[in-house]
């Protein structure tokens, strides 16, 4: 069994620079195949976002290497994911009051051993479960108009202009808070799990969970099809994904 992964990343067509990030390594454990996979995308309109998706790219490589040399568990992992996320949390954070700025990032992380898949998630970029079927959005957008719904508060919900439903109200650094969701689960062979920022989501929202994407593609060729037709259209904001399929063989 090996996993077939393809990647983009992308500036999008108004912004000057790239604050997404990606991180994607692959080995073997336990005679199985394993993959950390993640998505993390800088805040842009605060500063240093780029510094802060960095971070987040350079402790989790670092998180792979040390996990590799010492054989953890898999038990331990979702522990051990939990310390290094807040860690980064508690420097990013750390940095805003010594620079008196704020940055942030969010994060969408999948560790995957053999089918089964472990999640973490902090922010509004996305994790979707593909099958040839459907596609489902497993991670819920940590915004304004969901802590809203999932506090009762519908009225509030409702009336909530677009940009303000939208705001980002948990993050990687912009407050000493931070809440980290964790999922678990599996995939079967020929289905594969889609990690994007909001640039590249929210150019085919309203097709990504409603239209019969050809997820048995080979992932490199699929991505780079989505990107073009995110392109054809305004593609505001930096575009980065990454596919992970299970093959029906190999």
């Amino acid at each position: 069994m090996r996993y077939q992964i393809g990647t983009i990343t992308n500036l999008g067509k108004k912004r000057s620079t790239n604050q997404d990030n990606f991180l994607v390594r692959t080995d073997r454990y336990g005679g199985m195949p394993c993959a950390l996979l993640l998505v993390a995308d800088g805040m842009g309109g605060l500063t240093n976002g780029d510094m802060a998706s960095g971070l987040v790219v350079e402790e989790m490589q670092k998180w792979w290497d040390a996990r590799q040399q010492a054989h953890t568990a898999s038990e331990e992992i979702s522990r051990s994911l939990d310390e290094v996320i807040y860690k980064i949390h508690r420097e990013i954070y750390a940095y805003e009051q010594q620079m008196d700025t704020r940055t942030g990032t969010t994060l969408s992380m999948v560790f995957l051993q053999g089918s089964r898949y472990l999640v973490k998630h902090v922010g509004d970029s996305r994790i979707y479960r593909c099958t040839t079927r459907q596609t489902t959005q497993l991670t819920q957008d940590q915004n304004w108009y969901n802590r809203e719904v999932e506090a009762g508060r519908l009225e509030n919900a409702r009336l909530a202009d677009r940009r303000t439903a939208r705001a980002l109200v948990n993050a990687l650094g912009p407050s000493q808070e931070l809440e980290i969701r964790t999922q678990q689960g599996s995939i079967k062979r020929g289905e594969a799990l889609l990690l994007c920022t909001d640039g590249f989501y929210g150019s085919l929202e309203e097709s990504m969970t409603a239209r019969r994407w050809p997820w048995h593609y080979d992932p490199q060729r699929q991505l780079e099809a989505m990107l073009r037709e995110i392109l054809t259209g305004p593609a505001g904001d930096n575009i980065t994904a990454v596919l992970c399929r299970l093959p029906y063989w190999g």
